[in-house]
């Protein structure tokens, strides 16, 4: 299984919290990159919502693979993301519960896509991660110059130029 291609000595709650930092679909490359710690690339691009979500409203503690059947456990900082994800995705308060998501149409994708309705396809999201794995590695890459606002600004600018190409 591909893992994420960590930062040597960087914790993944730290790359997470810079991926919350970026103002367009942070909260759903957070819960993106919290799973790709434990699914397969063809795994998530194929998950949707009633896959995660149980009929009490509670986040699944585990996934079976709609492809090949594999299961897959989830542990609690995962679901911990997916319900923050969810949350966010059908504007949910944290004070309410989950449940009224199986109000609406839960046979949609987990992980939608500003240009297509059926969310990711696979090599679609392995383009993604590879476009997040490269501007993790150049903001946590160790330069000594750099303050990290200026450094952040620079990856901005870098990030803005990687999508139009």
């Amino acid at each position: 299984m591909m893992m994420n291609k960590l930062p040597s000595n960087t914790p993944i709650s730290n790359i997470l919290e810079f991926l919350d930092s970026f103002p367009r679909w942070s909260a759903r490359n957070r819960c993106l990159f919290a799973m790709r710690q434990v699914l397969r690339i063809k795994d998530i691009s194929v998950l949707r919502v009633s896959d995660v979500i149980n009929q009490d409203g509670t986040i699944s503690e585990c996934v079976i693979s709609g492809i090949d059947g594999v299961h897959f456990e989830l542990d609690l900082d995962l679901r911990s993301e997916i319900e923050r994800y969810l949350r966010f995705l059908f504007s949910v308060r944290t004070s309410e519960s989950l449940k009224q998501i199986l109000e609406s149409d839960t046979n949609i994708p987990l992980f939608a896509t500003q240009k297509r309705a059926c969310g990711f396809s696979p090599n679609t999201l392995a383009q993604h991660y590879s476009l997040t794995d490269r501007v993790i590695h150049r903001h946590f890459s160790t330069s000594t110059g750099n303050s990290v606002r200026s450094r952040h600004h620079n990856l901005l600018r870098e990030q803005k130029s990687d999508l139009c190409i």
